[in-house]
């Protein structure tokens, strides 16, 4: 049993000092913009900050990158 517990023991340690240094050498986050009202009601063309994009339930995409000529080409990711 003893040696059982050090097992665990030795092993939570090496996965303990995994995780921090993840930690410490992970790049910190990008800042984000502000969400705020005039961003919520007129959003710029790549921002989908709700399901569907406006507060109307539009759905649309201003983008450009997908054409009645290139649609055909799309294929699941």
């Amino acid at each position: 049993m003893e040696l059982v517990l050090r097992s665990y023991f030795r092993g939570f340690g090496a996965l303990s000092a995994a995780l921090l240094f993840a930690h410490q050498t992970q790049a910190a986050p990008a800042a984000y913009p502000t969400v705020t009202d005039q961003r919520l009601a007129q959003p710029d063309d790549g921002d989908w900050l709700m399901y569907r994009r406006t507060y109307d339930g539009s759905g649309f995409s201003p983008l450009k990158q997908i054409t009645p000529s290139n649609v055909r080409q799309l294929t699941l990711a």
